[in-house]
């Protein structure tokens, strides 16, 4: 009369091969309850209680190209039907996930809390597990108006003992991220019905203190702040942010870089208002520019008031030399697919000049009646007065400058004024390589991190 009671003990297994309903799959469902649990049925339905079940999720599909799988613990279960009327609750414990993009394995966090189902309602009070600062995680979606929200409170994922490659397998890309942090927190609401799918969104992201690689460019100390939303019929609108790297190592190393910039999502473009950096004793900064990642061509202008010659002749490549003074420098970049070229830049020497010298072992033939023989001689000792050079970079990275230059020199026929022009030419590509390889990206992020 009053219905059947069935008890299970502990140890019971149930195994489900496929569980779907829509775009959402499981595939490979196993549970076993940790302690005994009691079904009761009725002419009105059933119900399940259970202490605790251990469970193991595998290929948890959302959508073609992405699955989860995660163990779980689930504890005070309570499933029950009663007439059409579904319902489920339970405190969920998930120490670790995994999703599967395409071919790769991503270790995610795990979750803890509580989830429950009333048959119109679902709903979850979670908290993320395994993150240096853990969020928390509001969500709740009603099946039948089609509306629902997540609120994924303050998190925080840090680099310093697992850096990204590790967190991705296979990880193909020669980039990386080795320390830092990112931290993160998002709110999402939307709605459904028969004819449309309505979202608003709105996230905050924050690097702090980012160290790394891409290709053989070290960074270290990148920071910034990115805050955006999502509006159905509007689109993204991003807030202005600012960026900072305290090292950019491509070779030469560029300090102390501030952008300004306010990136435009529907575009896939940034509109950048200022940027600096510090880079041979002077300082580079940019006029305010756009990118757009749709453009054929996109450009940029590098000024600089004052970069000292001599530290920019310490490099390597110019160890023949010494020269003292200062240049200001204009220069205007294009940018087309992953070419950079210059058309006539300018540099100009700043007063009172300086000296142009090659060292004492490396003098040149005072013998020499050649042409080149007599422009090495006068660069053996040149105090210039005034330096002029244009500037072109063609796509292949080929520098040349056309230096025009006006001094003396002491050691060259009396110290007798002279006007020299001379053709500079260089592959950058093929600098920077050889000067990066003198110096292995890991090296240059241990030293900074002393630092």
């Amino acid at each position: 009369d009053t219905g059947i009671r069935i008890d299970v003990r502990a140890g019971a297994s149930l195994q489900i091969s496929t569980l779907a309903n829509g775009d959402v799959a499981v595939e490979r469902l196993q549970a076993r309850l940790d302690s005994p649990a009691t079904m009761a049925v009725t002419d009105a339905g059933w119900r399940i209680l259970a202490d605790s079940v251990d469970a193991e999720v595998e290929a948890l599909s959302l959508g073609e190209t992405l699955s989860v799988s995660a163990p779980l613990f689930l504890e005070d279960v309570v499933l029950a039907q009663q007439g059409d009327l579904l319902t489920f609750g339970s405190g969920i414990y998930a120490p670790s996930s995994r999703g599967t993009w395409r071919e790769q394995t991503i270790a995610m966090p795990g979750l803890s809390g509580d989830v429950s189902f009333d048959g119109e309602d679902i709903a979850a009070e979670l908290k993320t597990v395994g993150l240096s600062a853990d969020a928390a995680i509001q969500a709740r979606h009603s099946l039948s108006s089609g509306i629902g929200h997540v609120n994924l409170g303050e998190g925080a994922i840090s680099f310093g003992s697992t850096k990204l490659s590790d967190r991705v397998s296979p990880w193909p890309h020669d980039t990386d991220i080795v320390s830092g942090t990112i931290s993160f927190k998002s709110t999402a609401n939307w709605s459904r019905d028969s004819s449309r799918f309505r979202l608003d969104a709105s996230a905050s992201i924050a690097a702090a203190g980012l160290a790394g690689y891409f290709g053989e460019t070290a960074f270290s100390g990148a920071s910034s702040q990115f805050e955006a939303t999502y509006q159905h019929g509007a689109g993204f609108n991003a807030e202005p942010s600012t960026a900072t790297a305290e090292l950019v190592e491509i070779g030469v190393p560029l300090r102390d870089i501030e952008v300004d910039y306010r990136l435009d999502l529907n575009t896939l473009g940034a509109d950048v208002t200022r940027l600096s950096m510090s880079a041979f004793g002077g300082v580079v900064s940019a006029d305010p520019f756009s990118f757009r990642t749709d453009s054929d061509v996109n450009t940029v202008t590098l000024n600089t008031d004052a970069l000292d010659l001599s530290e920019l002749l310490s490099l390597d490549q110019f160890e023949a030399l010494e020269m003292t003074g200062s240049v200001a420098a204009r220069l205007p970049i294009s940018i087309q697919d992953d070419s950079f070229t210059i058309l006539n830049g300018v540099l100009t020497g700043k007063p009172p000049g300086g000296v142009i010298r090659y060292r004492q072992e490396l003098r040149p033939d005072d013998q020499d009646a050649s042409v080149l023989g007599r422009a090495q001689r006068i660069l053996s000792n040149l105090e210039y007065e005034t330096l002029v050079s244009e500037v072109n970079l063609g796509k292949e990275g080929d520098l040349i400058l056309q230096l025009k230059l006006t001094g003396r020199n002491p050691d060259f026929e009396e110290g007798r004024p002279v006007v020299l022009n001379v053709m500079v030419e260089n592959n950058i590509p093929q600098m920077l390589r050889s000067l990066r390889a003198t110096r292995a990206v890991e090296d240059i992020l241990e030293k900074q991190m002393q630092r």
